[in-house]
């Protein structure tokens, strides 16, 4: 699966998803800010407000600093990122998603961290 959705905006602001397992290498996404803008603007906050990544995403100034954010809850990322479904999303930003989703089930599998930043 694609994991690079960044070639082609370079100079542009970008963002690394990683998961990092325990004893294993890590394995990550690259991809262009404005994809991944796109698949968090579909996400809507919850009745107790924002939570997690729509959470940081929505309420920080971002992910253009190269600081890091780790996901405290995995699982509540993964619920997130499932509820815009694939039509509500085009093109590159549709297959973001699904990399980001094959990339939390494999964290929620064999565990780790999974870490976001802007570089």
């Amino acid at each position: 699966m694609n994991r690079d959705f960044y070639t082609g905006f370079e100079g542009e602001p970008e963002i690394v998803i990683e998961h990092q397992p325990p004893g294993g290498s890590s394995s990550s996404i690259r991809t262009w800010v404005g994809f991944f803008d796109e698949l968090m603007e579909k996400l809507e906050p919850g009745p107790e407000g924002w939570t997690g990544i729509a959470a940081h995403h929505h309420l920080h100034a971002g992910w253009n600093s190269e600081e890091s954010w780790q996901d405290p809850d995995v699982a509540d990322t993964r619920r997130q990122i499932g509820i815009p479904g694939e039509s509500s999303l085009k093109g590159q930003a549709r297959d973001l998603r699904s990399a980001f989703i094959e990339l939390l089930d494999d964290a929620l599998r064999v565990g780790g961290r999974v870490i976001l930043r802007g570089q």
